[in-house]
């Protein structure tokens, strides 16, 4: 009884938050401010950010094969105006959404591409089910692979991290022509290291120091990277 008791409040909660955010509407248009991998975004959207995952998909980890292609594609959506329609909350406090941009539906468009497993375990949707069988037949990304593992058994089993030197993606065009229109206090492109105790930022994706970061590193801009108290690395200082 506890249990569905807190089951029940929690639906009543986000079924109250989900409407707040407009549900009248059916969904809320925002701006991709960071790419943290396929399926995870963060986006500004009526003064607030939003970190949302992708409903019904589930790509590849950073540090499985075709995680950084998956990350590459998704960024094309950087410092782009999408729309997105909240669905649910996961136990993260994460928005799981569906992310529209001019039409097209970014999570059945990754699973298109095989970048995305279509993730059954949280989604019934056959229009992602056709999709991953299509992408399967043609082997497509990921399926190109002979046995690929799943995202959710990757994480059940404990995969780590082994990223190589050159092996992540380098900066979308989207996010260079949003970068290069603006003035030049802004233009330069920033990659910033999310590993525990990074405080520099770099300005060339091939700095020996940066290829070393262990997780996610985010395309800012020099601007953004001087607000979150960043200094720039001394080998990019130098060499760059």
């Amino acid at each position: 009884m506890a249990q569905f008791i807190k089951f029940l409040f929690r639906s009543v909660l986000i079924a109250i938050l989900f409407c707040a955010l407009g549900c009248s509407t059916g969904g809320i248009t925002g701006t991709v401010i960071q790419v943290t991998d396929g399926d995870s975004f963060h986006i500004a959207a009526e003064g607030k950010r939003y970190e949302v995952r992708l409903n019904g998909i589930d790509c590849p980890e950073l540090d499985q094969a075709y995680g950084y292609e998956a990350t590459a594609f998704a960024a094309e959506y950087l410092y782009q105006l999408v729309e997105f329609k909240i669905r649910d909350m996961d136990r993260y406090g994460r928005y799981i959404a569906d992310v529209y941009k001019d039409g097209t539906w970014l999570n059945r468009e990754l699973v298109e591409q095989g970048l995305a497993w279509h993730y059954k375990q949280y989604s019934d949707d056959q229009r992602l089910a056709r999709s991953e069988e299509a992408a399967r037949s043609a082997k497509l990304g990921l399926w190109a692979e002979e046995d690929p593992t799943p995202p959710w058994e990757w994480r059940r089993k404990g995969g780590n991290a082994t990223r190589q030197t050159g092996d992540y993606p380098a900066p979308s065009p989207a996010f260079l022509q949003w970068a290069t229109s603006n003035n030049s206090e802004v233009q330069n492109t920033a990659f910033i290291c999310n590993s525990p105790g990074a405080s520099a930022y770099h300005l060339n994706h091939m700095c020996r120091f940066l290829q070393n970061c262990s997780r996610e590193i985010y395309w800012k801009t020099t601007e953004m990277a001087r607000e979150k108290e960043r200094t720039l690395c001394n080998y990019c200082r130098r060499n760059y």
